[in-house]
């Protein structure tokens, strides 16, 4: 996969509607994939079944209703994961559905901890 993949339509319906389209699994396996098992709540698992019968696996991260839905998901047992943001603003006559797939970097962090003096700041705390 590219670094980041972009795709938006623009549908003669309110946010609201739009929304719909975006997080329900009946309207997702019209035009996303053919399985979607996803309710729009951050924590909960995301399942996704292509065409090709491909799996991914998830979780949603992120919710902001009506506007945004953020999910982490990765081909199992080892794919690359990537994020995927699906965005709905709304427009005159409409809304616009914005999806952007963006692949994680994954970072192996190996070795034994090293001494530090005590001002510094351990790295792992910064980012808990």
């Amino acid at each position: 996969m590219a670094d980041e993949v972009e795709r938006e339509i623009t549908v003669p319906v309110e946010p609201e509607r739009a929304w719909e389209l975006v997080t329900e699994p009946e309207h997702l396996e019209r035009w996303f994939a053919e399985r979607v098992e996803l309710e729009p709540t951050p924590g909960a698992p995301v399942r996704v079944v292509g065409d090709d019968g491909g799996e991914r696996h998830g979780v949603v991260e992120e919710v902001d209703a009506p506007r945004r839905l953020r999910f982490v998901w990765y081909a199992p047992p080892d794919g690359p994961p990537s994020s995927v943001e699906i965005e709905v603003t709304p427009l005159p006559g409409g809304s616009r559905i914005a999806v952007t797939e963006r692949e994680l970097i994954m970072i192996d962090a190996v070795g034994a901890p090293t001494a530090r003096p005590a001002h510094q700041p351990d790295a792992l705390a910064l980012a808990a």
